[in-house]
Protein backbone atom coordinates (compact mmCIF):
# COMPACT_ATOMS: atom_id res chain seq x y z
CA UNK A 1 0.00 0.00 0.00
CA UNK A 2 2.73 2.79 0.79
CA UNK A 3 5.20 1.90 -2.29
CA UNK A 4 2.36 2.98 -4.36
CA UNK A 5 2.37 6.90 -2.14
CA UNK A 6 6.38 6.33 -1.45
CA UNK A 7 7.16 6.83 -5.30
CA UNK A 8 6.06 9.77 -7.29
CA UNK A 9 3.87 8.53 -10.65
CA UNK A 10 4.94 11.20 -13.42
CA UNK A 11 5.29 10.44 -16.78
CA UNK A 12 8.46 9.88 -18.75
CA UNK A 13 10.73 12.96 -19.84
CA UNK A 14 11.21 11.12 -23.11
CA UNK A 15 7.30 11.18 -23.77
CA UNK A 16 7.42 14.82 -22.49
CA UNK A 17 4.21 14.04 -19.60
CA UNK A 18 6.58 14.67 -17.23
CA UNK A 19 5.22 18.00 -16.69
CA UNK A 20 2.10 16.49 -14.89
CA UNK A 21 2.31 16.72 -11.07
CA UNK A 22 3.15 13.68 -9.00
CA UNK A 23 -0.35 12.56 -7.66
CA UNK A 24 -1.85 13.46 -4.03
CA UNK A 25 -0.94 10.60 -2.29
CA UNK A 26 2.70 10.91 -3.48
CA UNK A 27 2.02 14.51 -1.89
CA UNK A 28 0.68 13.29 1.28
CA UNK A 29 3.49 11.31 2.00
CA UNK A 30 6.30 13.64 1.28
CA UNK A 31 4.42 15.77 3.60
CA UNK A 32 4.11 13.29 6.40
CA UNK A 33 7.58 11.89 5.90
CA UNK A 34 8.98 15.95 6.51
CA UNK A 35 6.48 16.33 9.86
CA UNK A 36 7.86 13.13 11.38
CA UNK A 37 11.16 13.94 10.22
CA UNK A 38 11.11 17.84 12.06
CA UNK A 39 9.19 16.39 14.87
CA UNK A 40 11.77 13.83 16.13
CA UNK A 41 15.34 15.91 15.34
CA UNK A 42 13.51 18.75 17.20
CA UNK A 43 13.23 16.51 20.19
CA UNK A 44 15.70 16.17 22.68
CA UNK A 45 16.26 12.59 21.37
CA UNK A 46 16.83 13.47 17.90
CA UNK A 47 19.68 16.35 18.97
CA UNK A 48 21.17 13.57 21.28
CA UNK A 49 21.69 10.98 17.64
CA UNK A 50 22.78 14.42 15.47
CA UNK A 51 25.79 14.37 18.33
CA UNK A 52 24.74 18.07 20.14
CA UNK A 53 25.40 18.92 23.76
CA UNK A 54 23.12 21.65 24.40
CA UNK A 55 25.99 24.04 23.89
CA UNK A 56 25.09 26.82 21.69
CA UNK A 57 28.80 27.84 20.97
CA UNK A 58 31.92 26.49 21.83
CA UNK A 59 33.55 29.83 22.12
CA UNK A 60 35.14 32.17 19.86
CA UNK A 61 36.77 30.86 16.12
CA UNK A 62 40.92 30.12 17.07
CA UNK A 63 41.18 30.25 13.33
CA UNK A 64 43.07 28.06 10.47
CA UNK A 65 45.80 25.94 11.44
CA UNK A 66 47.84 25.07 8.77
CA UNK A 67 50.83 27.40 8.01
CA UNK A 68 50.53 29.96 5.75
CA UNK A 69 51.18 29.07 2.02
CA UNK A 70 50.34 25.80 2.27
CA UNK A 71 46.29 26.16 1.07
CA UNK A 72 45.56 26.26 -2.77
Amino acid sequence: MLHGMAYPRVGSKWTGEAETKPDMGYEHFEALKKSIMTAYYSSQMGAQELGWDGAFTHGAFAGCEHPEGSHK
